[in-house]
This record gives C-alpha cells, sequence and structure tokens, in this order.
C-alpha cells in the first residue's frame, strides 16, 4: 500500500503522491496553494523534501543529506528545514527558491530554525554561552530577539507566537508578542492572560535515528 497526501479545497478532496513512493505526507501549504512535506521510498525511514503546486511533484535534496524534515514555506517559496549527513550529523537550512543555505548561528553552540515568514525573516533558537536565545535571520544577518521562550510562528504584520522554554516535555504557556514602534526590535510579550491562556506541548528533538524510526 503506498500513503498518499492530500488537499481539502472548497470541500473537494484531492490526494497526490511522489513517484515511487511509499508515503507521502503533506506538513504545510502556503497562500499560493504550494504544498511542501517530505517522501520516503523505503523503511524505516528517509525521508526527502517535496513540494507540490497542484499538479506536479518537485522533489528537493540538499547536497549530501541522507534525509530531509520541512519545518515551513512562505508564499515566496523559501523554504526552511534541517537534514541529517551521513556522519548522522543535523543541519539546519533555507532554501532561497533555487540553493540550500546552511544557518548556524555564530553565537551558538547549536542552532535550531522553526520556521520563516511570508517577509523572508527565519526564526528560531541556539543555545550560547549565555544559554538558550532566539534569533532572526535574513540576508546573512542574525539580530538575536529576547523572547521568553521559542519562537515558533509569525504572521505578516511581524507578531510572534511561541511557548516558554526550550526542548520542553510537558504542557507549558504559550506567549504572544507584539512589536513595538521604536525600536523595531523590541516586543511586547502576553502570557497567560485572558484569550491567550493556553498551553502547548512540544517534544524534544529527536535525532536522526529516532527521525528514521518515526516514519518506517
Amino acid at each position: 500500500a503506498v500513503d498518499m497526501g492530500g488537499i481539502v479545497d472548497h470541500g473537494s478532496v484531492r490526494t497526490f503522491s511522489v513517484p515511487g513512493s511509499l508515503r507521502t505526507l503533506a506538513s504545510q501549504i502556503n497562500d499560493t496553494g504550494i504544498v511542501q512535506g517530505y517522501y520516503t521510498t523505503s523503511g524505516p525511514g528517509s525521508p526527502f523534501l517535496y513540494t507540490y503546486d497542484g499538479s506536479a511533484v518537485n522533489t528537493l535534496v540538499p547536497p549530501g543529506a541522507t534525509f530531509t524534515f520541512p519545518y515551513g514555506i512562505n508564499n515566496s517559496g523559501q523554504m526552511v528545514g534541517e537534514y541529517a549527513t551521513a556522519a548522522n550529523t543535523l543541519v539546519q537550512f533555507f532554501y532561497d527558491g533555487t540553493s540550500f543555505h546552511e544557518i548556524n548561528n555564530p553565537n551558538g553552540y547549536f542552532t535550531e530554525i522553526t520556521g520563516i515568514s511570508n517577509s523572508g525573516i527565519v526564526f528560531g533558537y541556539y543555545y550560547g554561552a549565555n544559554g538558550y536565545s532566539d534569533f532572526f535571520y535574513k540576508d546573512g544577518i542574525f539580530s538575536d530577539v529576547s523572547a521568553p521562550g521559542a519562537i515558533t510562528g509569525m504572521n505578516d504584520a511581524g507578531v510572534i507566537v511561541g511557548h516558554q522554554g526550550y526542548l520542553v516535555t510537558s504542557y507549558v504557556p504559550g506567549f504572544i508578542g507584539t512589536p513595538t514602534p521604536e525600536p523595531r526590535a523590541e516586543y511586547l510579550f502576553c502570557l497567560g492572560v485572558a484569550g491567550l491562556s493556553f498551553c502547548l506541548k512540544v517534544k524534544a528533538r529527536p535525532t536522526p535515528t529516532e527521525r528514521r524510526n518515526s516514519v518506517a
């Protein structure tokens, strides 16, 4: 049996699959209708990146990748995610529509990307000499963001959301951050107030071996 991806559009369901795959999973869709996800050709695992525009599937493999996981696509078709190398090392990437670029915050021992905005801002967090910190990345420039936890989303107005803590394994409060007019790098964070008292359950990122087994 072959597991297929699907799109629900105005009440109708369309299924699709990457040719030759055993499993096709859809994980994101942007406002232009481009689907992002991953597929496997053998089990366990070894998933790879693809996009689907409603008529054709485009597979993408970062150089040297043994498997790839997508974490976001914006309306320009830019994507972020991570891939593993033959040395079992996880690499964070930014895809600009043509080429893959490795993303490593120079202040961190390791970097985790969590998404990308429609304006092309990559966001995530890193662990450095002073512990965990969030960051924005665009045009080769990293900017630190003082957030109460990991940023997991950003809308077109620059409002960010996330959850308290990093590599969280239990229920924690969520947060929303609204950019202030001046300086633009500052955010007003709200936590656990009326209308925002929600919790997210987030698990630590698994190892490459655990990722392969999870898609078996």
